[in-house]
């Protein structure tokens, strides 16, 4: 019989709040002078592309002559239609990335119950996201589901985006694709991202999960349960204890 999943509440905060022992925090840090983000406030952002991060306008207007060429790439329709969702989607995936990619590994171990064959070059997981009330904590979001599907499925920009990504990593790193998708009044909108891991008989990211498809769909609900959780607002002590162990990572 397929052992189940742990329960949330035996669950402690120190093991969840183990896994961001080594997270990346570049975004909670002032894009010009790297200044740190309090842990009881968040920086502005570049209201155009939502890709930088400021403590202070005279940082801003400083780093504008090197940031202009990427921020102009995020066009003035985009920015119309998508407001300031994109930069939401980037604050949501700096919180939770370490629960993220659990959800990623056990999407791609549920595939390959399917499809032995079935890589990262040919399939990705899809992670359609929900907005929440205008009252929550922000970013304001939280994942739908999860699925692994195939890289075809992709329009072409996404899929070359995806090939440029993976062709940067060395040689023994496993990436897991992903897309982020948010649906809003004004259409939807793609954010790509990759998970990577080294693999090895510690690090491999399906190494120690289980072959059985109900034990992995209960595994991945309780991330997923953990994650939205924290997210919804049901779970303030660990998001709390999340931001600044994330925010401490770059105060060492």
């Amino acid at each position: 019989m397929a052992s189940a999943a742990p329960s949330k509440q035996l669950v402690p905060n120190e093991f969840i709040l183990s896994l961001y022992d080594d997270c990346d925090a570049e975004m909670f840090r002032c894009t010009y002078c790297g200044k740190n983000e309090p842990d009881d406030t968040e920086f502005s952002e570049c209201s155009r592309c939502m890709a930088a991060s400021y403590c202070s306008r005279d940082c801003q207007v400083k780093h504008w002559k090197q940031h202009k060429i990427r921020c102009k790439k995020f066009s003035d329709e985009q920015k119309q239609a998508y407001g300031k969702i994109p930069g939401r989607v980037r604050r949501f995936d700096a919180y939770y990335a370490p629960i993220v990619s659990k959800i990623l590994a056990i999407q791609m171990a549920l595939l390959k119950l399917e499809n032995e064959n079935a890589n990262p070059t040919t399939h990705f997981v899809m992670l359609p996201m929900s907005e929440l009330p205008q009252d929550a904590s922000r970013p304001r979001l939280k994942i739908a589901k999860a699925e692994a599907m195939p890289m075809s499925d992709l329009p072409a920009q996404y899929r070359q985006h995806i090939e440029f990504g993976l062709s940067q990593y060395p040689p023994g790193t496993y990436v897991i694709p992903y897309i982020w998708g948010v649906t809003f009044p004004g259409g939807e909108i793609l954010r790509p991202g990759m998970t990577a891991y080294e693999v090895n008989p510690i690090l491999d990211p399906m190494e120690n999960l289980p072959r059985d498809r109900a034990a992995l769909e209960a595994l991945g609900a309780f991330w997923m349960n953990i994650l939205n959780d924290c997210a919804e607002g049901r779970r303030p002590d660990l998001f709390s204890a999340i931001k600044r162990k994330i925010k401490a990572q770059r105060r060492s």
